[in-house]
């Protein structure tokens, strides 16, 4: 297929809890729905709806899918066979907690229910990731997490459930954020009320066993032993090739799959793309100006160029692997396709790879404005952050789960990035208390400490965290430079231009040659020049008739002038 489908998911299930029954909790109006909107959307797909079951018409043959889904109500269906097993399971759940006498058999029963719809959620994300574009396969990951969270939290595992709720709550507040109507508003605000209560349910149970993610404690972790691959070559005296998988040498002896796959994993990691001999020189603490001369000298096309040629030799790899299957036999079926996972692995972290440097190419850029420009925009930051944020969720809560620790840090470091790109974006929209609340966030975190090992067999990895560590280095530094100006700015537009103090305060965060015939042009943004020191009784004129920026997502924005000053060394 050409296209994939956008179906937004979340949303959709959202929005029908809202309208049919779960705004009131009526639960069994919500499941008579999802059975009447089942029934019409198979008859307009011409699915059977027979049964086997004599004349019980509530019991359907499970549906057939075709081979190319080219229209969402297929994962429409397969979203309603889910939620209608959840809200009878919901329907079991109350009358099994309003009986004064109950069976053993009773939960069970409603357990049982939770399980299928889980199993549904599963057959989405299946058909997702086949038919749908990323939006939609990540929508489909995230409620399948919900579903399957739901499901622990019946088994009594709180802890495994209450990290399944708050990737689902998070998911559901970004949505929010990002700018719906008053229905839907109202929509997802009934969700996230009910995960709160949730939530609050297993930090009750777990007693404070999770920690919050947003310190550094729980992210300066030594990930040497999870960035270990499960895939290993092996090259014997005369030349064969063997691969082993946790260990054990799989019996695969196709010489030519091996080596080609060898040579291509070869290639991901050397000077055809970026150098290791220019990343071994990184410290912890530096922020890679070799890198950032590399990305600089290279145009995007050639950088691009350079990633199209490992993705296409991993994707003939693949196609290859997949070839020797079919003709195997089938005890080695099994070999075959733990052999095809790593090639796969090698491709997402290519991908990653890739929207990094591009990232870090529009921070440079940034960083080497000419003097006399207005306040600069990043909407190339902005797309590319969201691009790796979609990215990683497939390490987080997706199908390579086993490299999660490695991504905790990097999730997090991401985020900085993407808050210092939309504070530009609120400034250019004349939204300055919203900008410069985000960056007094991005301000407010902690420095995350990367330590891994480069190690042979995680080459891939290791070059990830590296240049997510000079990301996170750039970011800081520029987040500190653009934080002043930005308040500089807002003070200028806020107060008379006319006051002595006001204007020699102006005068040491902005360039000579940036003043106009009034006195002080505001529109001209130095990020080049190296802030001057201020008396601290010009910071109080700037900041007399100047109220503080407000924002509801921050707690820490209003900080009194302690914190006023404090932000300013």
């Amino acid at each position: 297929m050409d296209s994939k489908l956008n179906y937004p998911l979340l949303n959709h299930m959202c929005i029908l809890r809202f309208r049919h029954g779960l705004k009131d909790e009526e639960y069994s109006c919500y499941k008579n729905y999802a059975t009447k909107r089942m029934f019409k959307l198979r008859k307009q797909l011409n699915l059977k709806n027979s049964t086997s079951h004599g004349s019980n018409k509530s019991k359907y043959q499970q549906i057939t899918m075709p081979e190319a889904i080219n229209d969402v109500r297929y994962l429409t269906i397969v979203l309603l066979q889910a939620e209608r097993s959840w809200i009878y399971a919901m329907l079991l759940k109350t009358d099994y907690a309003s009986k004064s006498y109950t069976k053993h058999t009773d939960k069970h029963r409603y357990l049982k229910r939770f399980k299928k719809s889980n199993v549904f959620a599963r057959t989405l994300v299946s058909l997702c990731q086949n038919f749908g574009n990323e939006d939609t396969q990540t929508h489909s990951m995230i409620y399948q997490t919900y579903i399957n969270s739901i499901v622990e939290f019946e088994k009594g595992n709180y802890v495994i459930s209450k990290k399944g709720f708050w990737i689902f709550k998070t998911h559901l507040e970004q949505i929010r954020r990002s700018g719906v109507d008053d229905e839907m508003n109202n929509a997802l605000k009934l969700q996230i009320d009910n995960l709160q209560k949730l939530l609050r349910t297993c930090g009750f149970h777990t007693h404070g066993e999770i920690k919050q993610l947003s310190t550094a404690e729980i992210f300066s972790q030594n990930m040497e032993q999870s960035c270990e691959n499960d895939f290993k070559f092996h090259i014997s005296d005369d030349g064969a090739i063997k691969v082993s998988f946790k260990q054990k040498i799989l019996p695969i002896n196709s010489q030519g799959i091996l080596s080609q796959l060898n040579e291509v994993i070869q290639a991901s990691t050397t000077n055809t793309i970026l150098p290791d001999s220019i990343l071994s020189t990184v410290s912890n603490d530096s922020f890679g100006f070799e890198i950032l001369d590399y990305i600089k000298s290279t145009t995007t096309d050639t950088l691009l160029k350079h990633y199209q040629e490992v993705v296409d030799q991993l994707s003939d790899s693949i196609d290859s692997i997949r070839r020797e299957s079919l003709m195997c036999d089938i005890g080695l079926q099994d070999s075959y396709n733990k052999l095809e996972v790593w090639p796969n692995e090698v491709m997402k972290f290519i991908q990653i790879e890739k929207n990094l440097l591009l990232i870090l190419k529009s921070l440079n850029e940034l960083i080497n404005r000419i003097t006399k420009s207005k306040i600069p925009t990043c909407g190339e930051g902005i797309r590319f952050a969201s691009i790796i944020k979609q990215e990683l969720t497939v390490f987080l809560i997706g199908d390579y789960t086993k490299w999660k620790d490695n991504f905790l840090i990097p999730n997090e470091i991401i985020r900085n990035v993407n808050a210092l790109c939309l504070s530009l974006d609120y400034a250019n929209n004349d939204k300055f208390p919203e900008c410069i609340s985000l960056l007094e966030w991005v301000n407010g975190r902690d420095h995350f400490l990367i330590n891994v090992q480069k190690v042979s067999h995680s080459l891939a990895i290791w070059r990830l965290l590296v240049l997510f560590n000079i990301l996170q280095n750039i970011s800081k530094s520029l987040t500190n430079r653009i934080y002043l100006r930005m308040l500089s700015i807002y003070s200028i537009k806020q107060m008379e231009a006319n006051d002595i103090g006001i204007i020699n305060f102006v005068n040491n965060t902005i360039s000579e040659d940036s003043k106009n015939k009034n006195g002080i042009n505001y529109d001209v943004f130095d990020i080049g020049k190296t802030l001057m020191p201020i008396n601290p009784i010009l910071i109080d004129a700037a900041r007399s008739k100047l109220e503080v920026p407000q924002f509801a997502l921050i707690s820490n924005a209003n900080k009194g002038i302690r914190g006023i000053l404090s932000s300013f060394w």
